[in-house]
């Protein structure tokens, strides 16, 4: 059967007609640090006090008009000299020469300001009472831009009517940057995952931060495996009113099973014709906060693990096209935004399931056991490039055609949509990859020896797979591929027919296994929107 690639694929063809898919660590330690993470966001001592009125019309305006500089403040308990600008906060220290360090902070980068009262103090009677603004934002890690950690700034002042228009003229920044933030989400909660920290992680790390940004949650617990798929699959028009994304807290199969529920969710209102509901499936964000063992989507979407990180991602609004693999098997399309492999990977996530109790440390046994074996399995690969032809060295014909094929005994196949970062492979295993490029990397590891499959491996954990590493190991952009298997399970073909007694893996989609005696995969550029800027360099 020939492939054949739809730039723009129209919803009605996304899914068949009637297709319905299928399918903490709480230990004192852990707990600590997560409380020492959220303190800057904890809520002060005393009630925030109202507001007495609207705010200064010189001071509102002047951020529009011009530069405003404000003295006789403190900020973290230094005086400084600060002004406020159209696009946030700058200060340096008032005792500082002109050229010093200058702080700055844009309101798109605020969730939220407040005027408080001073908490009680022994020297709060030695000196003038002080009245207090907090500002929640967030700070970047020394060198690792994309990590993100709470702050809270405190700005004080002796004059009560300073702060508050100030106040209010932060509020109204934080409103004008606001344009794309979450005002209500739906929250998928999976308690289970990773060393069953999911409800830990929800209720100490991104729940705090929602509750800053003013958004409005509604919690749904998973309760087995496929149940989130259920839950998006099932949503109507009601249950979506007002509703700006769907956030999953967990390992990356709660993201992926949400991802399967949209999908089905899309081409069931598309067959019925009901525009209401299309469009509001359509308009969905979906968002990925890491509680799982591995987390390669948040890990890739925000070159971090942190799950502050990622729902702050979230509570700011932002938001990037994802591509998103359609793969078709005998049961039914599955879709995947990570990856697609056969072999090797398979194996080990198959074996792996019966020692969940070991945590991420069941990879590393069971792909030690897999690796000493070092399967080969027979198939045949046929694939579409991109727009763009490339010399193909490997092959005996020099420039790829729209019918490429390849054949042989392969240790792993692998269909890597995103780069796919994770802490085992910091640069990615698809180092070159893109969110929203429309392109697949096809990695394709011909039978070698276990030690140079090792070698392979520790090759792409420390700097990803790209072409011409080694020279068992071939790696093509493509849009499209077919594998078929030639295997005992596989009939027909130019390798082979019938049962031949050769053995067949499985296919593990994001972490999801599929058997199948084949596939046909499409990348669908920017299928799905996703809360994220990617990731931020140095």
């Amino acid at each position: 059967m020939a492939i054949q690639h739809h730039k723009r694929l129209s919803m009605d063809l996304l899914l068949p007609t009637g297709f319905g898919l299928e399918r903490l660590k709480s230990d004192r330690n852990a707990r600590s640090s997560v409380e020492t993470e959220l303190e800057p966001f904890a809520q002060p001592r005393s009630q925030p006090r109202p507001r007495k009125g609207a705010a200064s019309p010189d001071l509102l305006d002047a951020a529009e008009q011009q530069r405003q500089v404000l003295q006789g403040l403190r900020i973290d308990g230094q005086s400084v000299r600060l002004t406020l600008t159209a696009t946030g906060l700058e200060w340096a220290r008032a005792a500082s020469s002109a050229a010093a360090a200058v702080e700055a902070v844009p309101f798109s980068e605020m969730l939220s300001a407040e005027c408080c009262d001073e908490p009680p103090g022994l020297l709060t009677c030695l000196r003038a009472r002080t009245h207090q603004l907090q500002v929640l934002t967030f700070r970047r890690a020394a060198g690792r831009p994309c990590e993100w950690f709470p702050r809270k700034l405190l700005i004080e002042a002796v004059d009560e009517e300073t702060v508050q228009d100030l106040c209010a003229a932060i509020s109204r920044g934080i409103e004008g940057a606001s344009a794309g933030r979450p005002r209500s989400l739906l929250v998928l909660l999976n308690p289970n995952s990773g060393h069953r920290q999911g409800r830990c992680v929800w209720c100490r790390l991104a729940a705090p931060v929602f509750a800053a940004a003013g958004i409005k949650a509604r919690v749904w617990e998973t309760r087995r495996p496929g149940h989130a798929c259920e839950l998006v699959a099932g949503l109507t028009a009601q249950q979506l009113q007002g509703v700006d994304g769907i956030v999953c807290v967990g390992g990356d199969g709660v993201f992926h099973e949400a991802l399967n529920g949209l999908m089905a969710a899309r081409g069931a209102a598309a067959a019925a014709g009901d525009a209401e509901l299309a469009a509001l499936l359509g308009a969905l964000r979906l968002a990925h906060i890491p509680a799982g063992s591995t987390d390669a989507v948040a890990c890739t979407l925000h070159g971090t693990r942190r799950a502050f990180t990622a729902a702050l991602h979230v509570a700011l609004g932002d938001s990037t096209p994802l591509d998103v693999l359609r793969v078709d098997t005998p049961q039914g399309a599955k879709f995947a935004s990570c990856i697609a492999a056969y072999g090797f990977l398979a194996d080990v996530t198959s074996e792996a399931e019966q020692w969940r109790w070991m945590g991420p440390m069941r990879y590393d046994i069971v792909g030690a056991a897999k690796l000493a074996v070092s399967r080969a399995y027979p198939a045949r690969i046929r694939y579409l490039e991109g727009e763009v032809a490339r010399t193909l060295s490997k092959h005996s014909h020099t420039v790829c055609t729209s019918d490429c094929r390849i054949q042989g005994e392969f240790c792993s196949i692998m269909l890597i949509v995103m780069p796919c970062r994770s802490d085992k492979t910091r640069s990615g295993m698809a180092r070159f990859g893109h969110l929203a490029d429309g392109r697949l990397k096809l990695v394709l590891v011909r039978k070698c020896s276990p030690l140079q499959y090792l070698r392979f491996l520790h090759g792409m954990s420390r700097r990803g797979c790209s072409p011409g590493q080694l020279p068992y190991v071939t790696v093509l952009d493509a849009v499209a591929v077919e594998v078929t298997p030639l295997g005992s399970s596989s009939s027909g073909g130019d390798g082979g027919g019938g049962s031949t007694g050769r053995p067949v893996s499985c296919w593990n989609l994001d972490g999801e296994l599929v058997a199948g005696p084949g596939i046909q995969a499409e990348v669908h550029p920017g299928l799905v929107r996703v809360f994220s800027r990617g990731v931020e360099q140095a």
